[in-house]
C-alpha cells in the first residue's frame, strides 16, 4: 500500500479559508501537491531557484528565482493580514487569549524559507485574485526595497533579470536599460522619479503594451 497523503491540520484550513478564497478541498488538494514535491514541509531559497530553473533551461532564473522568492515570503497583501488577524482575535475571544498569542501555521517571518502558507498565498493572488490584486503583486515585486516606489534602478535591476532568464532579449538589439527606460517613460508620466503604485495600476490597465513589455515578451 501507498503511503496515506498528508493531511492538512483542521485549525490551519480554518486560517487559510479567511486569509485566502480557497475552499477545504481545493487547500487540502494543493497541500498535498505541495508536499509530494517538497516533503520537508519548506522549500529553501537554494532549492526554489533550482526548480524554478528548471523552467528556463536556454536562460539564467538565478537573479529573478532571489527575487520571485522575496516575493514569495512577502506575499501577503493588507487585505489577507486584515483577514489574518480578524481570525486570530476570533480564536483568542474563544479561549480567553490574546489575537497576538495564537500560532503562526507559516513559520517564522524572517525564516529563509517558504512555507506551504507562503506558497498558497502567493497562488491564491494568481488563481483567485482579481486584476486590482495581481497588479499589487506585481508592484511589490518590482518595488525591491520595499519603500512603496518603483524607482528606475529596480526597474533597471528587475529587466536585467528577465533578460537573463530568458536568454535573449525581445527585441534585436535592445538592452534591458533601454527597455527599463521605455518601461519607466510610460508609467512617470509627469517624471516625478518615482512610480506609485497608484501609478503602475493606471499604466497596467491603460496599455496592454506595459505588460508585455515588463514580461519581456514583446515582439
Amino acid at each position: 500500500m501507498g503511503a496515506q497523503p498528508a493531511k492538512l491540520d483542521p485549525q490551519e484550513v480554518s486560517k487559510l479559508r479567511v486569509i485566502t478564497k480557497f475552499s477545504e478541498k481545493e487547500l487540502q488538494d494543493w497541500y498535498n501537491c505541495f508536499m509530494r514535491q517538497v516533503p520537508a514541509g519548506h522549500l529553501s531559497k537554494m532549492d526554489f531557484i533550482k526548480i524554478y530553473q528548471g523552467f528556463f533551461p536556454r536562460g539564467d532564473a538565478r537573479e529573478f528565482g532571489e527575487h520571485l522568492f522575496r516575493r514569495f515570503k512577502t506575499g501577503r497583501h493588507a487585505d489577507m493580514a486584515a483577514n489574518e488577524m480578524k481570525w486570530r482575535e476570533k480564536k483568542a475571544a474563544r479561549r480567553g487569549g490574546r489575537a497576538d498569542e495564537e500560532r503562526n501555521i507559516g513559520g517564522p517571518p524572517d525564516s529563509d524559507v517558504i512555507t506551504f502558507r507562503d506558497f498558497i498565498c502567493a497562488v491564491n493572488v494568481t488563481q483567485k485574485g482579481d486584476l486590482d490584486t495581481k497588479l499589487a503583486w506585481g508592484f511589490e515585486m518590482y518595488d525591491v526595497n520595499g519603500n512603496g516606489f518603483i524607482e528606475k534602478e529596480e526597474m533597471i535591476l528587475m529587466t536585467r533579470a528577465l533578460f537573463k532568464m530568458i536568454g535573449k532579449t525581445p527585441k534585436d538589439k535592445e538592452t534591458p536599460e533601454q527597455r527599463a527606460s521605455e518601461l519607466y517613460r510610460q508609467f512617470d508620466r509627469n517624471n516625478t522619479g518615482r512610480i506609485t503604485l497608484d501609478m503602475f495600476k493606471k499604466g497596467c490597465r491603460a496599455d496592454r503594451q506595459i505588460m508585455l513589455l515588463m514580461q519581456a515578451d514583446s515582439k
